[in-house]
């Protein structure tokens, strides 16, 4: 209830009134600026351009229609196709045709990870492929993010690594996948061969 309350805040309100701004500016006289104040009012209106794609899309996944209704299997096509508008990188995406229902709470916590994983793949990695899996194997299902790019997924140490096991992380968003699958009684690893690859892996 409480993401449903954000979620239309954000999009009603904070959304509206940043569009709002950003129509306001656009009726300013152009004629009357010279080039300097010119250059920097476009500035201006292509950073709030990115303020509302941002506030529209968190407001998207606070609680994204599709994983409500028709659960995480249709919810990560729906991701993956939205990022593959981007053109950056191209994401696949891998999961059983007949994905069931989990807990919601499964669901939502898994497709939160699903986000954290592909935005940092997308600004960090440096790749032009990735994909997202998920399957269930008896009563573990796997959810994993692989890329074959030359960036880090997130700030890292020597010391962070034991086989293959991420132990600490200086990343705040890989601190949030961590918690996440601890939330769950599950576990996450990170491996580098050819690019990354992460995997948080959860009972059902």
């Amino acid at each position: 209830m409480e993401r449903r309350r954000l979620a239309g805040e954000l999009h009603d309100n904070i959304a509206n009134k940043i569009l709002g701004v950003k129509l306001r500016m656009e009726a300013i006289d152009n004629q009357r600026l010279n080039n300097r104040q010119q250059s920097v009012l476009d500035s201006i209106v292509r950073y709030v351009d990115e303020v509302y794609a941002d506030i529209r899309l968190l407001s998207h996944n606070l609680l994204p229609a599709t994983l409500e209704e028709n659960g995480l299997g249709p919810a990560l096509h729906e991701l993956v196709a939205r990022v593959n508008l981007i053109g950056k990188t191209t994401f696949t995406l891998t999961l059983s045709a007949d994905t069931p229902r989990y807990a919601p709470r499964v669901e939502y916590e898994l497709y939160c990870v699903a986000l954290e994983l592909v935005n940092n793949v997308l600004k960090h990695a440096n790749a032009t492929q990735a994909g997202v899996s998920l399957a269930q194997q008896e009563q573990t299902l796997t959810l994993a993010v692989n890329d074959n790019g030359t960036g880090k997924v997130a700030p890292l140490t020597p010391g962070n690594l034991t086989d293959g096991l991420l132990t600490e992380s200086t990343g705040l968003g890989l601190k949030n996948i961590r918690a996440r699958a601890e939330s769950l009684r599950g576990q996450w690893h990170i491996g580098r061969h050819n690019g990354t690859t992460v995997s948080v892996e959860v009972p059902v």
